[in-house]
């Protein structure tokens, strides 16, 4: 087994440097490696963030929250754009004084972003000599023995970079900011083993995400849901909010997967408590301890959030879930959360991204604050 330690060396970069750019967007990323770290602009300065990241990820065990940025998009299969999520996460993160605050006191650590081969998706999908060409061209650095055991395709990487964490800081809460939802399903993976049989996962999402296959590939943003939920044991363990985009109806999918589904119509004219007690209770029924919070932003009405791949009316709105989460946190034991599909770029006006961005942020703190930050 590989140590984080080493798996770190390779397939990890500083906070938003996680797309191989040689162009465009590398003053975006060093302007905000720069404020993550507090570093003045000055020569020198990917030293000195590499650095501080570096010094930052040795005390990470002390850390109640560990943050992790996957800025892939290739598991989508409509408008991608969501690869630069995690950096405008990060962005407006920074507008919030508390979650400052969380960072520089070392109550958060950022592990950095997964560095992303924009061609790849998982390394099950590549030949032998695809992967071996793969490692050649991604990791030159590494001796022989240590490149080819290392994977190539961003939901392999993140699995291993997940595991070998989970393996050393077990304590450690994790939140993952997407990237497209299929980043959900090898966090999914590590959670399922580190918690076997007493795992459950809360989704948003105005999609299901409960084919077994899209266009006959497994694991993508349309798959995951399926394969987690069978992963977990199904049984009423995954739950899903905001469902209205669908073919087939929620008796369908409820009947079919166990998952139980709250579509927005359904809400109409009940209080937000209510609805979480009833949430929390069947939880709690399905046998369920610890909990992932994995938050596709369309589940949020498009009227808050229109900076995704695929946004949709008609959602809930976002008081019900900045409700919901602390709640999460106090009934159960919340050890993982994320925000996914935050695509900056697709923003109809630069105040609607803006808004996007801010509202995922205002997610992200609320779900590290029920982790503990």
């Amino acid at each position: 087994m590989i140590r984080f330690e080493d798996l770190s060396q390779y397939l990890l970069k500083p906070p938003g440097g996680g797309i191989p750019a040689f162009s465009v967007g590398l003053g975006a990323a060093e302007r905000l490696q720069l404020a993550w770290y507090g570093i003045p602009e000055a020569e020198h300065a990917a030293d000195r963030i590499e650095g501080a990241w570096r010094q930052s990820l040795a005390s990470v065990g002390s850390a109640e929250v560990a943050i992790l940025g996957v800025p892939s998009d290739t598991g989508a299969g409509i408008r991608r754009g969501a690869a630069y999520g995690p950096r405008a996460v990060r962005t407006a993160l920074l507008d919030i004084p508390e979650f400052r605050a969380a960072l520089g006191s070392g109550k958060v650590i950022d592990l950095g972003d997964v560095y992303c081969n924009p061609h790849l998706l998982e390394d099950q999908m590549l030949s032998e000599t695809q992967i071996r060409k793969c490692q050649e061209a991604m990791y030159p650095q590494a001796m022989l023995t240590m490149r080819h055991q290392l994977p190539v395709s961003p939901l392999t990487q993140t699995k291993a970079i997940l595991e070998a964490f989970k393996r050393e800081y077990p304590d450690v809460r994790l939140f993952v900011i997407g990237g497209d939802h299929s980043v959900a399903w090898p966090v999914s993976q590590v959670l399922a083993a580190a918690y076997p049989a007493k795992l459950g996962i809360v989704q948003p999402d105005a999609h299901t995400d409960l084919l077994e296959q899209r266009l006959g590939v497994d694991y993508c943003f349309g798959t995951w849901s399926f394969h987690a939920n069978r992963l977990i044991g199904a049984g009423g363990r995954m739950v899903q909010l905001g469902t209205r985009v669908s073919g087939q109806n929620r008796e369908h999918w409820e009947s079919r997967t166990g998952v139980r589904q709250y579509w927005p119509a359904e809400l109409v004219g009940r209080e937000a408590h209510e609805v979480i007690d009833e949430i929390i209770a069947g939880l709690k029924r399905a046998g369920v301890e610890q909990l992932y919070f994995s938050n596709d932003v369309d589940g949020t009405d498009e009227s808050e959030i229109s900076a995704t791949g695929t946004p949709a009316l008609e959602g809930i709105g976002s008081d019900f879930f900045l409700e919901l989460i602390p709640r999460l946190g106090q009934e159960f034991e919340l050890v993982a959360a994320d925000v996914m599909e935050v695509a900056p770029d697709l923003g109809p006006t630069p105040e609607a991204t803006r808004q996007t961005c801010a509202l995922a942020a205002k997610y992200a703190w609320a779900s590290m604050q029920a982790m503990g930050a």
